[in-house]
């Protein structure tokens, strides 16, 4: 399907036959003819729209799968997401829609529905780059036992041999890759080395949402060095707001370079195939956190404002309104930091924060205190209600039941939702506190 000779020709648009709307090259005017080695070298766009249409989205699936994209790498943490890599059949179970051509063409150049991690193209890289060998990376290099003795290298294991009908086609798609920095039409020659170090790269700059002036673009680069056989060091940035040009490159060859990688001292850093590192570049200065200031702000008046009805209930009881404050303070430093924590590590907190809300409210059955009620549970230095748990809990859990399932749910996942929320709700009430009964029930409900 794919050799050296077979040539496409970029006009910098192209087109579905008896469709009007055009998919575009980001240069103006196109690149003319070009082979595979000039299409990576200059990420012609029209080259891999046509290559993609030739495949098919489930054979492109199929080949794709086979680098680790669409699954999980392995990489001894927790958290790690698969991403998507999309077919006709993900498609219409996704969204009961069939697969269109223009998805295809698109995604031919890693946009629509293909979703990957920087972790899973480095991983893939070095696929590319050991002959088809892919490892599971590692994070921890070595272990020793708590008595002493030597640490022991622990080795990535390969998870799979790609196969190819012709090895040489994996130096096909280096060489390419060698020309993104050493080619006179290079995406990324500017970070060409002055000494003739040799690298292969690949650049990527796309979208990540909004529209107009405030849309957002992201630069992937991925690479290796040195090149062609590149056993020694494989890394992936990311570069955020909108840098392309060989910008994300150069920050990518630093990277290198600070490590000593990229001169005498590069020896100390030869690894046995499979060792992936990655590294995300960040701005030089810290951001603050991103917060929806005029929520907070409301939140803030509304807190005040319960300060000034305490201090007028209590006659002016000082004391009072200082440790409310207090329990205000402590409480805006925790949502502050819960804030920051990302979305899929909340969603592995989810079962376990639920579980724990049903634990404690069933503890209130037998261990409960309060006047007429059993809503509190004390634990000598302090007494709380299990109850405020679930006010967050339930919302979670029941969003982290839907999120896998398709949408609109159906009968079952209707059931198993009014489950999540009815069990704790029940338990609630029967302390009783039917007002934070029908408050979580809401929670959930909305």
């Amino acid at each position: 399907m794919v050799t050296p000779e077979k040539q496409v020709f970029s006009t910098g648009q192209f087109f579905l036959p008896g469709v009007a709307r055009p998919y575009h090259d980001w240069k103006p005017g196109g690149h003319g003819w070009v082979n595979i080695y000039g299409a990576l070298e200059q990420s012609v766009n029209t080259y891999f729209y046509q290559l993609a249409l030739d495949m098919g989205i489930d054979d492109m699936h199929d080949f794709l799968s086979r680098f680790g994209f669409g699954g999980r790498t392995g990489v001894d943490l927790l958290g790690e997401i698969p991403g998507v890599l999309p077919s006709r059949q993900w498609k219409r179970g996704q969204f009961g829609q069939p697969w269109y051509p223009g998805e295809t063409v698109i995604a031919g150049i890693g946009q629509g529905f293909i979703v990957t991690t920087p972790l899973q193209l480095a991983t893939a890289l070095a696929a590319l780059v050991n002959g088809g060998a892919r490892f599971a990376p590692r994070l921890l290099f070595a272990s020793k036992s708590a008595g002493g003795g030597q640490a022991q290298r622990l080795k990535a294991p390969v998870v799979q041999q790609i196969p190819v009908d012709d090895p040489a086609n994996w130096d096909i798609v280096r060489e390419g890759m060698r020309r993104v920095v050493h080619g006179e039409k290079g995406t990324a020659r500017r970070i060409k080395p002055e000494s003739g170090y040799q690298i292969a790269g690949k650049e990527r700059h796309h979208a990540t949402g909004g529209t107009g002036r405030w849309r957002q673009a992201e630069s992937i680069a991925n690479g290796s060095a040195p090149a062609p056989q590149c056993p020694v060091h494989r890394l992936c940035s990311f570069y955020p707001s909108g840098n392309r040009g060989g910008r994300c490159g150069r920050t990518w060859w630093r990277g290198i370079k600070r490590s000593g990688a990229g001169g005498a001292s590069r020896d100390r850093f030869l690894a046995e195939p499979g060792t992936v590192e990655m590294k995300r570049i960040l701005p030089g200065w810290v951001k603050w956190p991103q917060l929806d200031f005029p929520l907070l702000l409301s939140l803030l008046l509304l807190m005040g404002f319960g300060l000034l009805v305490l201090y007028s209930a209590s006659g002016q009881e000082m004391p009072m309104v200082y440790r409310q404050a207090t329990r205000i303070a402590m409480g805006l430093a925790i949502m502050l930091m819960l804030s920051q924590v990302p979305p899929h590590i909340l969603r592995l907190w989810t079962p376990w924060l639920y579980t724990l809300g049903m634990v404690l409210l069933l503890a209130t059955w037998f261990f409960g205190v309060g006047r007429s009620t059993s809503r509190w549970l004390d634990l000598g230095l302090f007494r709380f209600q299990p109850s405020e748990i679930m006010k967050l809990g339930i919302p979670m859990m029941v969003a982290w039941y839907l999120h896998p399932r398709r949408l609109p749910p159906d009968l079952i996942t209707m059931l198993v939702s009014i489950a999540i929320i009815l069990a704790p709700v029940l338990l609630i009430a029967r302390q009783p506190d039917l007002g934070t009964a029908l408050l979580v029930a809401a929670s959930g409900g909305l």
